[in-house]
């Protein structure tokens, strides 16, 4: 721990910058072509840059700036500008259908977006970050923002929203990473792998956290299996968060058997349910006290943790509730169901007991008496206390570690002319975990498109990872006389 006392964000960058100005602190790894260091010096320079850009286009202290780039140097220095102006950041997809953008812009109002094109279509004003590089880089006063970040989700009925993070505007140095040593037990890790897009609240928080402790982030244009087994050769990064998606193709990437994962202090797994040969598999390639799995949600409500050789003694098993979390596994009637017994989880940061997180648009989860917080998981609990995940209460597909809504799906092909009616359901698929996979019952009066034109069409309104893989025709879709549908037993049947 620390003595020193708390900086704002954007100083903290500026205050490594003094400290060690000469020190690589961010290695950017493009998928083709060269490999680009900075030190604190060129991302204490970039971010003011970006700051004085948003400054001159009329941004405020207290604003958002929604932030539309691919991994990048720019993505980095946009954050740590936004934070010296006194704004909040907005996370954002780079290549966003119009028409998903414009209910997520509609729904988190940022002042500007920064990115890398023009886009006159935008209902906010749209900035091009390249334009940073020409202004001075003339050190101006650093506002520290109330709330630095939030991070878009879908939530259970398709809207658009954001979670705002209870993620103060300032830290204490040394503090913002060092949470996980305490968390996991794990010696301080110096390089840090980031392979995961920025616009997912996981590889944002822990790459900045990472940089402000004085990590060397060794940042990933997109995951690409080859480079990063090429990263684990050249650079012996200890520390990287995976999704199960990329540890099923990296297990399918040649060379993975002979690669030497010891420099690796901890490798962290979550966001999806890990098929049990998949966790046997990396237990076997790291080392089952190396890796660790995280049961959490964006809204920082607490955690459930387990490494790898708490799960070989009891396989399935998410793990207990982490230090500093409280959890309750509740029934319909919030009564606290018996071990054994399949659930509602809530939890809670120990002590809290009124949410710290916002939310930005509509749906929010639900929050019971005590400032329990239920995102819809369902789980059930041993003996001992170790969580077994269950399934989600509502009907939210994981794919390949991202969140997809079904209602947002059925929205988007819903609009085709020829569909009558569509539901929308996840499937197990051996490469994505859970494959979207829509059902169509077509309008007879109506030329009949095939699977493919609607796949086709779904990419056009959809981020691309949430439009269907696969496309069932029916002849009828089997809905109740309220027109209900059970999607639970429409995804078994096709189980």
């Amino acid at each position: 721990m620390t003595d020193r006392p708390p900086v704002s964000l954007g100083a903290r960058i500026r205050q490594l910058a003094r400290e060690a100005p000469d020190t690589v602190a961010l290695s950017f790894l493009p998928c083709g072509g060269p490999r680009q260091d900075l030190t604190y010096t060129d991302l204490d320079r970039r971010s003011d840059q970006v700051a004085a850009l948003l400054r001159d286009h009329g941004v405020r202290a207290g604003q958002r700036v929604a932030i539309g780039l691919r991994n990048s140097p720019e993505h980095v220095a946009a954050a740590l500008g936004a934070w010296k102006a006194g704004a909040g950041i907005v996370t954002m997809r780079w290549d966003v259908p119009q028409w998903e953008r414009d209910r997520l812009l509609d729904a988190t109002g940022p002042a500007v977006v920064l990115t890398d094109r023009t886009d006159p279509a935008a209902p906010v004003p749209v900035i091009d970050i390249g334009d940073a590089a020409v202004l001075p880089a003339h050190p101006a006063e650093i506002v520290p923002p109330t709330r630095a970040m939030a991070i878009p989700t879908g939530g259970s009925t398709g809207s658009s929203k954001a979670v705002v993070l209870p993620v103060p505007g300032e830290i204490v140095p040394g503090t913002a990473f060092g949470g996980n040593y305490t968390l996991f037990g794990i010696e301080p890790v110096h390089r840090h792998v980031v392979m995961a897009p920025l616009y997912h609240g996981n590889p944002l928080m822990m790459l900045h956290c990472g940089l402000f402790d004085g990590q060397h982030i060794l940042l990933m244009e997109k995951f690409d299996p080859a480079l990063l087994l090429r990263v684990v050769r050249e650079d012996r990064p200890q520390f990287m968060t995976l999704v199960p998606t990329m540890m099923r193709r990296l297990l399918d990437t040649p060379g993975i058997e002979q690669a030497d994962w010891s420099c690796f202090r901890m490798v962290l797994h979550g966001t999806a349910p890990c098929p049990q040969w998949l966790k046997r598999r990396w237990i076997d390639l790291v080392g089952a006290e190396r890796l660790w799995e995280i049961f959490a949600s964006s809204e920082l409500v607490g955690s459930i943790i387990v490494r790898g050789d708490e799960w070989l003694a009891r396989p399935g098993t998410i793990g207990r509730p982490a230090p500093g979390t409280e959890l309750r596994i509740l029934d319909d009637r919030l009564r606290e169901v018996p071990p054994g017994q399949v659930g509602e989880i809530y939890m809670r940061l120990t002590g809290v007991e009124k949410p710290l997180f916002d939310y930005l648009g509509q749906d929010r989860p639900k929050v019971i008496d005590g400032g329990f917080v239920s995102v819809g998981d369902l789980g059930r609990r041993d003996a001992d206390g170790y969580v077994f995940s269950a399934d989600r209460k509502d009907d939210l597909i994981i794919t390949g570690g991202a969140n997809v809504v079904p209602a947002e799906v059925e929205s988007a092909l819903g609009e085709h002319p020829a569909v009558a009616d569509v539901v929308v359901i996840g499937v197990p698929d051996e490469e994505w975990g859970r494959r979207v996979h829509a059902l169509v019952q077509l309008d007879p009066a109506q030329a009949a498109p095939d699977a493919a034109e609607l796949i086709a069409f779904a990419r056009q309104r959809l981020t691309a990872y949430k439009a269907p893989k696969t496309v069932e025709f029916v002849d009828r879709m089997p809905r109740s006389e309220m027109f209900k549908v059970r999607r639970s037993a429409l995804a078994a049947e096709r189980a």
